[in-house]
């Protein structure tokens, strides 16, 4: 933009000085579109890596809740992973389609595992929470699969 200002400026001062017309000028051309690495700070920068944080935060909270035998903490940390799921997928997608494909995947296996972790935690259904234990896992998987795309966009 400045540039362009710089050129308009010095078209004018030739034309004040000189008193004929300045030759054509080109238009400017649009500047390259950002790469996919800095879409994807852009993203990260602007609440995706909160939401990751956050919910590796729950994740944790419900693994020490359950090493604890801990329903009352294990259903608590399950709610807030739920919530904090929700608000993820609410989010603007991920700017990559691989990425987003893989966490996509891994918010809905979350979302299944904190849904199982709930209801297990309140029927005290071992059963419930093995299927959100199984899900967590699926999570986890794509959440490396997202994280191997990452590295390699950025040269990892």
């Amino acid at each position: 933009m400045l540039a362009i200002l710089g050129v308009a400026a010095a078209i004018a001062i030739g034309f004040a000085t000189t008193g004929t017309s300045p030759a054509p000028v080109a238009t400017p051309v649009a500047p390259p579109a950002p790469s996919t690495s800095q879409l994807l700070a852009q993203w990260r920068d602007g609440g995706g890596l909160q939401h990751l944080t956050t919910i590796s935060g729950d994740l944790t909270s419900v693994g020490e809740a359950a090493s604890r035998y801990d329903v009352s903490g294990m259903m608590s940390a399950c709610y807030s992973l739920q919530n904090d799921i929700e608000s993820a997928q609410a989010f603007t997608p991920v700017p990559d389609v691989q990425v987003q494909s893989s966490w996509s995947a891994a918010l809905a296996s979350g979302a299944r595992s904190a849904a199982y972790c709930v209801a297990g935690a309140q029927q005290l259904d071992p059963d419930l929470i093995n299927m959100s234990t199984t899900e967590m896992n699926d999570m986890t998987s794509h959440l490396d699969d997202a994280t191997a795309r990452l590295n390699s966009i950025n040269g990892i």
